[in-house]
């Protein structure tokens, strides 16, 4: 290709300048041909037309054609020629002639585009003059000559095409005989340049596919010669190097034979040494264990015998001496076992052995066991126990607890304050098969970026300082990672320096077959109760709150004294009062200020949990007027034992939370309350807006409102509440806090912009969920208070005639947040939950729901698709505010599970969005196969 390339160019180097300039010559040439040609013609038809008319002046003149025919004859006897004309001054023909052929025609032409026709005027000659006379004339004096006639001549162009093409062929012929010769010498000279490079091009060839042995010839001269030399050299060069090559090559190839054998030799002792290390690592283990279990049996006897010496009355003195020798013992104790555990993971031997177990108990239990350790330090422990996580498993759920006791226990130990929280939540869940995680956070020393990957490898700790400050031998974190890789799971830990940390675990398990969510739902003991929580810690509160509602309880809560006594003002019915107290804090001033605010509700039971194990504290606090003082890590069971003994008569006032949302009409001061409608004169002259774009959250309210003879007006956002307020007078504002075009605190804030300094409109907010800073945000938004969804219809009832008609009856518009004007706690409203109709209600929204929730699906799918987490959470509040309304435990508890991975956005969100599908479908193919649930 290259030397194809090289002759083709050499080719047009020679060959473009000559063919170029042939062709420019030859075009040149027969334009010159074909100019002079045209020339000759006119000059030749001109001067023969002139010379005609002089001659033709005379017989012109005297009108005789006999004088004319004789020249007109002798002008056609030119070539060119073919016909003569004589006319006179007028035009009219004197005499006309033309040349005839050989059978007496006219020979004209048969195209008129091969004729020339030339014309001249036959003028009077002057008289003639001297050159005096003829400068002394005038102008006027020297006329033009008269014109006689006209001699027209008519000329052929035959002959001259004739010509031209001739002179064209002739150049052409030439060009092309120009041309061949110069390619013929173009390649005859491109010869001898290429084909000595063919040779060299065959000879690299040969060369580049091993044959050193070709010859190159040097025939050539100049620089294809020295080309030639210089390959031959390169090519005697390379066979020398060959040969050098070769030779070190046989010689690497012996010494690597030699060094071959030294490694096989190498491998046989290595493979003996790894045999041997084994077999001793083994031993060692063996040893570890039988050492462990050694040493552990006098442990236990040195441990026992110090309680029992503790119990026999020891001096004080004596007394330190035997708690230090009992906690030397018990670290002792904790190592041993966990090099122990260490060494069965490295031999093997540990077994993960799947047994049926309560996971909610086991995780009681390690809380109930830790919990003092913790209080001692003046720290709080909980434990959230998610809705959607199965209570039975089939698992291991000793090495679950080994895990988490190792976590809670380093928990405990690198904290000084605030709370312990543990979180159990369902990972996975596909069939029977789930993931479950575990977390535990705490408020320590936390961790620093470059030590977290240290912190799982064995007898590793962060730094010296650590070890002595805190002891331990750094194997527990490695010891779980190792038990919950073996149970399918991971551990991992998310920290920052002196933020605290949060470990956390998962493991793989097996729901309990029978133990699926179509199982029907136990009755609540409880359920239809109304609570009041107090307590200003959030984590404690919240597992406080589930523990509640898993008993049936409706669930009020309070995060400081002045919100306690507004709800104890506003609220119209509560069962069991329940404060969080935290062991720190000053426990009878506490007490005693909390006490004053329910001392209205003195007929109200009141439960306290405190962090706190010492049955001495405890008794304090029942003796400033509690009923009963519990632990905050008491067992579920022991808790639901204690508030039974505070309510005796607790029992279900609905019997199941699906089948039947009636209230008992049998017993009771509302049973005869729904038969007479005490709503006709209530609330029948109050004017009320509500603002709430859930369709399930409106037909509630319009329906409550509807039997209590209200005049309301429903709209669907924010932006719609305010242009009504500014065109219509309203006594009170329902405002959804969460709602399209403008919210509930933008359309708030404008509205107290519009109103008039004097007269102030209550507007309740009303919202599916709330936190503690988020309700002081709402109020001083501008909002009167707050009421969260599900709201019960008692309590909805109580607020509005509490904000607009007080204690008698008068409209108390304008009364500002927290105002005095409230009814006293011993004028409980009248408004009961007995008075709706509330099987017929709920069986409607639950209609309505089953329609929204394909629609609903989308749009939740749809935003997550986008990733617009935003609309996301507004999507996931406003499902959780419908569902306050219906009776779905089980989508309701997989929404708020999808709420809590939105804030912030956790890796599980698809997992937690697909069980939220999960109940939608199984939902609606429920109450379509049921006609109804």
């Amino acid at each position: 290709m290259m030397l194809s390339s090289i002759k083709t160019r050499i080719m047009l180097l020679a060959t473009i300048p000559v063919i170029a300039t042939t062709i420019v010559l030859a075009a040149y040439f027969i334009h010159g041909q074909l100019r002079n040609a045209d020339q000759a013609l006119d000059t030749h038809g001109d001067s023969t037309a002139r010379h005609l008319a002089r001659a033709c002046e005379y017989g012109v003149f005297a009108g005789n054609p006999d004088i004319l025919r004789p020249l007109v004859i002798s002008a056609l006897e030119e070539d060119a020629v073919i016909s003569v004309t004589v006319t006179d001054q007028l035009g009219a023909a004197i005499i006309q002639e033309s040349k005839t052929t050989s059978t007496g025609k006219e020979a004209y032409p048969e195209k008129s585009e091969e004729t020339l026709t030339f014309s001249h005027a036959i003028t009077l000659l002057p008289i003639e003059v001297d050159e005096m006379e003829a400068d002394q004339m005038t102008a006027k004096e020297r006329d033009p000559p008269e014109v006689l006639g006209w001699v027209i001549v008519k000329l052929s162009t035959i002959e001259a095409n004739k010509k031209r093409a001739e002179a064209i062929r002739n150049t052409l012929i030439i060009t092309f005989i120009g041309i061949a010769l110069s390619i013929l010498l173009a390649l005859h000279f491109s010869r001898r340049i290429t084909s000595p490079l063919l040779r060299l091009t065959n000879t690299v060839r040969e060369i580049e596919a091993g044959n050193l042995e070709t010859e190159i010839s040097t025939t050539s001269t100049g620089e294809i010669g020295s080309l030639e030399t210089g390959i031959g050299s390169m090519v005697q060069s390379i066979r020398d190097s060959r040969g050098s090559l070769q030779k070190q090559v046989d010689k690497a190839t012996t010494d690597l034979r030699h060094s071959l054998q030294i490694v096989e030799q190498q491998n046989i002792e290595l493979r003996n040494a790894r045999q041997e290390a084994l077999i001793a690592n083994n031993a060692k283990s063996v040893f570890l264990a039988n050492v462990s279990h050694e040493i552990r049996t006098p442990l236990n006897g040195i441990i026992g015998f110090v309680r029992l010496l503790r119990k026999s009355g020891l001096r004080t003195e004596q007394e330190d001496y035997a708690v230090t020798i009992e906690k030397s013992a018990d670290s002792l104790l904790y190592l041993i076992g966990d090099i122990l555990d260490l060494s069965r993971i490295e031999s093997g031997k540990v077994v993960i052995q799947d047994i049926q177990f309560n996971l909610r108990e086991c995780i009681e239990d390690i809380v109930t066991l830790l919990a003092p350790s913790a209080y001692d330090k003046s720290l709080d422990i909980s434990s959230i126990f998610y809705d959607d996580v199965p209570t039975l498993l089939l698992g291991a759920p000793d090495r679950v607890r080994q895990i988490l006791i190792n976590l809670v226990g380093n928990a405990i130990k690198f904290s000084y304050k605030g709370t312990i929280v543990i979180r159990t939540s369902l990972e996975e869940e596909e069939d029977d098969d789930l993931i479950i995680r575990i977390s535990v956070t705490d408020q320590g020393i936390g961790i620093s970026q470059q030590d977290r990957d240290l912190l799982f490898n064995s007898f590793c700790q962060l730094d010296n300082s650590t070890t002595r400050r805190y002891g331990g031998a750094g194997l527990g974190l490695s010891i779980s990672k190792s038990l919950a890789e073996m149970m399918g799971g991971k551990i991992d830990v998310e920290s920052s320096q002196d933020k605290g940390s949060t470990f956390w675990f998962t493991f793989r398990a097996r729901r309990i077959a029978g133990a699926s969510r179509e199982a029907t739902s136990p009755i609540l003991p409880f359920n239809g109760y109304f609570a009041l929580l107090y307590d200003e810690a959030y984590h404690s509160g919240i597992a406080i709150m589930h523990q509640l509602r898993s008993f049936g309880f409706e669930i009020y809560t309070s995060d400081n004294p002045d919100d306690l006594r507004q709800r104890l003002t506003s609220l119209s019915k509560i069962d069991l009062i329940v404060l969080r107290l935290s062991k720190d804090e000053d426990i009878p001033e506490n007490l005693q200020y909390l006490l004053s605010a329910i001392k209205h509700y003195s007929q109200v039971k009141t439960l306290c949990f405190i962090n706190s194990a010492d049955p001495i504290t405890l008794l304090r606090v029942r003796e400033q007027g509690i009923d009963a003082c519990l632990p905050t890590s008491m067992r579920a069971k022991e808790v639901l034992e204690s508030i039974k003994a505070l309510l005796p008569a607790g029992q279900s006032k609905v019997q199941t939370r699906k089948h039947s949302t009636s209230l008992d009409e049998g017993s009771g001061p509302a049973a005869g309350a729904r038969k007479s409608n005490v709503f006709d004169t209530s609330l029948s002259s109050i004017k009320i807006l509500i603002a709430e774009d859930n369709d399930i959250n409106a037909k509630l309210l319009c329906t409550i409102l509807d039997q209590t003879k209200a005049d309301y007006t429903l709209v669907q956002d924010g932006k719609q509440a305010v242009e009504l307020f500014t065109r219509e007078n309203y006594d009170i504002i329902l405002m959804d806090v969460h709602m399209p075009e403008k919210n509930g605190v933008q359309a708030t804030a404008e509205i107290r912009e519009l109103e008039a300094d004097n007269k102030r409109i209550p507007i309740i907010g009303l919202t599916a969920s709330v936190l503690a800073n988020e309700r002081k945000m709402y109020l001083n938004a501008g909002m009167d208070d707050l009421l969260v969804k599900p709201v019960a219809i008692d309590l909805l009832l109580h607020t509005i005639h509490l904000w607009t008609c007080g204690n008698n009856g008068q409209s108390q518009k304008g009364i500002p947040s927290g105002a005095s004007q409230a009814p006293s706690s011993d004028k409980v409203s009248p408004y009961r939950d007995t008075l709706v109709d509330r099987s017929k209600l709920t069986r409607t929204l639950l209609d309505m729901l089953i329609d929204e929730i394909p629609q609903t699906r989308d749009n939740l799918q749809q935003a997550f698709d986008n990733k617009d987490w935003a609309q996301l959470r507004e999507l996931v509040h406003k499902l959780l505010g419908g569902l306050g309304y219906c009776d779905v435990p089980a989508l309701r508890a997989s929404v708020e599970n999808l709420q809590n991975k939105l804030h912030p956005v956790s890796d599980t969100l698809p997992k937690a969005l697909e069980n939220v599908f999960d109940e939608m479908k199984w939902l609606v193919d429920r109450y379509r196969g049921d006609d109804g649930i």
